[in-house]
């Protein structure tokens, strides 16, 4: 049986993505690593998309640009 996310071709993905990235560290400050893991698996960092390998680690503001485009709105609601 597949998931209705399978149907639409959607995955999880993670705002702030599992491997921290430089462009990450900086912009959770000095507590990055505790943040990172307090925050990684939460509700608020996880999202649906059919982007998953585009997003894949890279910064916000170029995650941004594609959850705009989705047709999932809690995605695009990320933005605001």
């Amino acid at each position: 049986m597949r998931l209705p996310s399978e149907k639409f071709g959607l995955s999880v993905e993670h705002i702030m993505p599992q491997t921290i990235t430089p462009w990450w560290q900086e912009h959770l400050g000095e507590s990055w690593r505790e943040v990172h893991e307090i925050k990684l698996h939460s509700l608020g960092n996880l999202t649906l998309t059919g982007y998953n390998s585009e997003l894949s680690n890279g910064d916000f503001s170029s995650k941004r640009a594609l959850f705009l485009q989705s047709p999932v709105h809690i995605t695009r609601s990320i933005v605001k």
